[in-house]
């Protein structure tokens, strides 16, 4: 047995791929995150650190980005699931979305 908690090599290598896409996920939205609020809040640099304001608006934007994020995975996530479910029961999409692969 291993750290992952079973001695499949290919569902090691699942998990390692699963969490490499999670971090540079993540990696991506800090960065975007980074850039957004430091526009949007910091117009010059005068001094080594915030002034209040500046401060006040940062963590604002933080929040607000990371409450966005989270309710769109939380769409995205029932979306998958509905979407796994019609599959299972074989339904599909209305529209150009059962255009695919010649469908």
């Amino acid at each position: 047995m291993n750290f992952f908690g079973g001695d499949n090599a290919a569902n090691n290598a699942n998990i390692l791929a699963a969490a490499k896409i999670e971090f540079d996920t993540f990696a991506e939205m800090y960065g975007k995150m980074s850039t957004t609020c430091q526009k949007k809040c910091v117009s010059a640099y005068h001094d080594g650190e915030l002034n209040v304001g500046e401060m006040t608006c940062v963590d604002r934007c933080v929040y607000k980005y990371l409450q966005a994020s989270l309710k769109i995975r939380e769409v995205v996530e029932k979306n998958g699931e509905m979407m796994a479910k019609q599959a299972e029961a074989g339904v599909t999409m209305p529209g150009p979305y059962n255009k695919v692969n010649g469908r």
